[in-house]
């Protein structure tokens, strides 16, 4: 039952990361965006073995794994960010 599952997240999640793809190839020129362009050239990556990961889930565990907890730590940085940005907003 799990895996099963597991192969429509691997799915979701690799289509997702893989949609990474239209604003590399919209924003490539822009100097100004080089930052977000490599991390997004990063996750489109990601997405792509994602999907390799699908066929033989039990076989990838640690790129699966790498995604999850890699997914937690950016969102606990952006929580964090946020608040940061929020309370600055707040005092002036």
């Amino acid at each position: 039952m799990r895996e099963p599952i597991l192969r429509v997240f691997l799915v979701f999640d690799g289509l997702l990361f893989l949609a990474a793809v239209y604003p590399i190839a919209t924003s490539l020129w822009n100097p100004a965006k080089a930052g977000e362009i490599m991390m997004l050239s990063l996750y489109c990556a990601l997405g792509v073995f994602l999907l390799l990961a699908v066929h033989t889930p039990s076989e990838h565990r640690s790129l699966i794994a790498f995604a999850g907890w890699g997914n937690i730590a950016h969102g606990c940085v952006m929580a964090l960010m946020a608040i940061k940005m929020t309370a600055r907003t707040a005092e002036s």
